[in-house]
């Protein structure tokens, strides 16, 4: 089994793509923007024309950015704590 990229390293990864200015996520590269309202439906469609990450992006920033937080917060409570 492939070990899964830690949830900070996918946060940053998702960073690089994407980007929120409330109440909407951005495409980074064409400025795209889709309202959280509309979080279950694809990013597709709000790609301007001919963004170079319209195809290979994925589609659904708000929702895999909800399950990196909460992979985030299950990391840190695992985490050693110093004294």
């Amino acid at each position: 089994m492939r070990n899964r990229p830690s949830a900070d390293n996918r946060l940053v990864h998702w960073k690089a793509w994407w980007d929120i200015y409330d109440p909407d996520v951005h495409c980074r590269y064409c400025s795209g923007r889709q309202p959280i309202d509309e979080s279950y439906l694809s990013f597709y469609p709000h790609h301007t024309p001919g963004c170079a990450r319209s195809s290979d992006l994925p589609q659904f920033p708000w929702q895999e950015l909800v399950r990196t937080l909460k992979d985030w917060k299950t990391e840190v409570g695992r985490a050693p704590r110093n004294s």
